[in-house]
């Protein structure tokens, strides 16, 4: 039999070329034993306590385990899991920096499910916005989106308790204008107050995580003279005096041009 009519011994990889019958097969994808890859590389199996913090914060989200609920404890949770209390040791404490559970302290005390404070949404805010270095401008295109509508919602969904927390900020802010580090905290606390009052939780939680980022912008020399916040504080004025009196276009359209003038007086 000639070598050109030569056919692969049994244990010659298929679709192998025999030597000196042609150009080598390409072996990018071969195993240190001569074989075919599928090319899956290495498999990332999860770890016990993510599957069980995803387990326990999916039921606690949809409902399953209500908030006020008092968890077994870690001996009696992993032994139902099947990990090692050290594991779920460390999803619980997952579950408790995100905001979902607390630590009772004292006898019978325990894990209990809470729901998610806002300050949740604060920390991790401000997290991505510090670590992402975001700019001003950033923050201040979230602003002129957000709290016009905060206003505006405000004005019909207010209640006589948070118009007269206003009206006393209002009032004590206007007593601050010489006092600029004390007064641009209180106006944090004003606008967020503003937000709060619009009945909606999303936006409110929204302003409380990016309010501080806003402070610290517009802690600048030109914003930090008694003229300014003399100026911003007459908005401050009109804009609550339209929502006591539940005029929403009116307190909307002052908002916003409350934002542009504090906009201006930034970059302009």
């Amino acid at each position: 039999m000639s070598p050109d009519s030569a056919t692969p011994s049994d244990d010659q990889p298929p679709g192998s070329t025999p030597s000196g019958g042609g150009p080598p097969a390409d072996r990018r994808d071969a195993t240190p034993s001569g074989r075919t890859s599928p090319g899956i590389g290495r498999v990332q199996v999860r770890r016990g306590p993510e599957v069980f913090a995803d387990e326990l914060r999916d039921r606690i989200l949809s409902g399953a385990v209500p908030p006020g609920s008092m968890l077994p404890a870690e001996r009696e949770l992993a032994e139902d899991a099947g990990l090692s209390r050290s594991a779920v040791r460390e999803a619980l404490g997952t579950l408790s920096m995100e905001g979902l559970l607390y630590a009772k302290l004292g006898r019978g005390g325990g894990y209990v499910v809470q729901r998610p404070p806002r300050e949740a949404v604060v920390r991790h805010m401000d997290l991505f916005i510090r670590g992402r270095g975001l700019q001003t401008t950033s923050l201040i295109e979230v602003r002129d989106l957000l709290e016009p509508r905060c206003a505006t919602l405000a004005a019909g969904a207010r209640t006589d308790e948070q118009v007269q927390k206003l009206q006393e900020l209002t009032a004590t802010m206007s007593e601050l204008v010489e006092n600029i580090p004390r007064f641009l905290d209180l106006n944090v606390e004003w606008h967020v107050s503003i937000a709060e009052a619009s009945g909606n939780e999303i936006l409110a939680a929204t302003m409380s995580a990016i309010a501080p980022n806003i402070r610290a912008a517009i802690d600048i020399e030109r914003y930090q003279s008694p003229d300014a916040l003399r100026a911003a504080q007459q908005f401050h004025e009109r804009i609550l005096d339209a929502i006591s009196k539940q005029d929403q276009k009116a307190a909307g359209g002052l908002m916003q041009r409350h934002i542009d003038a504090a906009t201006s007086a930034l970059f302009d």
